[in-house]
């Protein structure tokens, strides 16, 4: 019948308007993403601070309305044979083996940071970074602290009340840019307590000297949560590298086979 004709028409007028409205607001999604720039709001004059468009410019605004968890893990550098030297063979495979350790998905990082020693010591936070940082193509912040700032005793300083604050900060700003992380941070060992407390963990503990299960294979997690405007503590962990008293477990194993650790050189 020339009804039911006019009336599957109509339908069909109507199913493409839909669609036309459908690929305009679609337009407006595209051109409102593309105006906006990380940290400032959206260019567009049309759309308020309410409206979910004027929030996908910027991690922050990604994260407003979220429970997000963020987590950062800290590890010492790996061993050395004096207290200004770099890493020694026993470290070269603790940083190896950390970065396989690293490569599973479940604690994988998306941003890496290593102490600047600025000088004042071979650079081994760095070095035990790289077979990681490597591994996953990241960049490593070698940044913090600024020079001027490091300290290596709880009482000579010279700038005390900021030690760590300025990497702290930092961190933080990566679990923005990266909406929760993981963040990987090698740091020096008397330095971890105040980066600790400078991430907010209470009564922040020093770090484990004195025993080889412990002074190297030690490994921290902080988990903060974003409260809308900011990131705040929420927890923290001691975990380990599983990769304890590596020096004498290597010394062990080469003694097993007639061999001595570490074997600077080989003759003929």
């Amino acid at each position: 019948p020339i009804s039911d004709c006019m009336a599957f028409r109509q339908r069909l007028a109507a199913l493409a308007s839909c669609a036309l409205l459908f690929l305009a607001q679609s337009s407006i999604e595209v051109s409102a993403e593309a105006s906006c720039s990380a940290g400032e709001a959206c260019s567009n004059p049309d759309l308020d601070d309410s409206s979910l468009l004027s929030k996908i410019g910027s991690p922050v605004r990604r994260l407003r309305d979220k429970s997000l968890t963020g987590r950062i893990y800290i590890v010492r550098h790996a061993e050395r044979t004096t207290d200004a030297s770099c890493l020694n063979a026993t470290g070269w495979i603790r940083a190896g083996n950390l970065s396989s350790f690293f490569l599973n998905d479940a604690v994988r990082p998306k941003k890496m940071f290593a102490y600047n020693y600025n000088g004042f010591a071979c650079e081994r936070c760095l070095q035990t970074a790289l077979p990681t940082a490597t591994a996953l193509q990241l960049d490593v912040v070698h940044d913090y602290p600024p020079k001027g700032y490091n300290c290596f005793s709880p009482v000579f300083c010279k700038h005390p009340a900021k030690k760590d604050k300025a990497a702290a900060a930092a961190m933080k700003a990566a679990l923005t840019e990266t909406s929760g992380g993981p963040v990987l941070t090698v740091w020096e060992s008397l330095n971890t307590q105040w980066l600790l407390a400078e991430l907010g963990v209470p009564d922040a503990p020093m770090w484990p000297y004195g025993t080889c299960e412990l002074e190297y294979n030690r490994m921290y997690q902080v988990d903060l949560l974003w409260t809308g405007d900011e990131w705040a503590y929420s927890s923290y962990a001691n975990l380990t590298e599983d990769m304890p008293c590596l020096e004498e477990r290597l010394s062990a194993t080469a003694a097993s086979a007639n061999l001595t650790w570490p074997q600077e050189s080989y003759t003929l």
